[in-house]
């Protein structure tokens, strides 16, 4: 959460980031708002602002090309509505 608030305070394009989370199956659900002149624009800085947030708490994402890293986070379900 931390790494995501400090992505919000230098990006206006990024407002009311929050997490919550299921230990028993290891989900963790991040919300964010993001101002972004189309669907694909969204979802694209979405998914950056969630992997920047992931590599700055030093986890691993999909979108490396380092098979000796455990990947940490795979997106499962994406939800993007209209504010």
């Amino acid at each position: 959460m931390g790494a995501l608030l400090e992505l919000e305070a230098c990006n206006a394009d990024v407002r009311d980031p929050s997490t919550a989370s299921d230990a028993d199956s290891g989900v963790v659900t991040v919300e964010l708002l993001i101002r972004a002149e189309s669907e694909v624009a969204a979802l694209e800085k979405s998914k950056t602002v969630a992997r920047t947030a992931i590599h700055a708490i030093g986890g691993a994402t999909p979108w490396e090309s380092t098979p000796a890293r455990t990947i940490d986070y795979v997106p499962r379900n994406v939800l993007l509505e209209y504010v």
